[in-house]
């Protein structure tokens, strides 16, 4: 059986409008972590990918650093709630700059509205 075609040489590549969580996939695929280090504590061996800017899609070397589960969580702990570029409510969790609620929206813009978001994050 021929071995299928990887990346953009494969025919049903979509680029960049694929779901966060292939951008989550190709960055296991792309960066290894074996006998890597935690970039913060620099003792732990690194057992996740960060993805600085938020964006799991942006897999430039610049914006992926290697962690240890304790440095990961205390970073996401430590970052401000910042707003969402669309509908401006704060949340902790951006993905290109909007809630899960308007990142939803903007991927299925032919689906019937959710009506109202509920929980703690969309509250005012």
């Amino acid at each position: 059986m021929p071995r299928s075609q990887p990346g953009e040489q494969h025919p049903r590549w979509r680029g960049e409008e694929v779901l966060p969580q292939a951008g989550r996939s190709r960055a296991l695929r792309r960066f290894s972590l074996a006998g890597r280090t935690c970039a913060e504590c620099e003792v732990a061996p690194a057992v996740l990918r960060h993805h600085w800017d938020g964006d799991p899609l942006n897999n430039a070397v610049t914006n992926v650093v290697f962690l240890c589960k304790r440095c990961h969580q205390r970073i996401h702990l430590s970052l401000p709630p910042r707003p969402c570029a669309e509908c401006g409510r704060s949340s902790k969790r951006l993905t290109r700059g909007l809630c899960d609620a308007c990142y939803w929206r903007s991927r299925h813009p032919s689906a019937a509205p959710r009506g109202p978001v509920q929980g703690p994050r969309h509250q005012s």
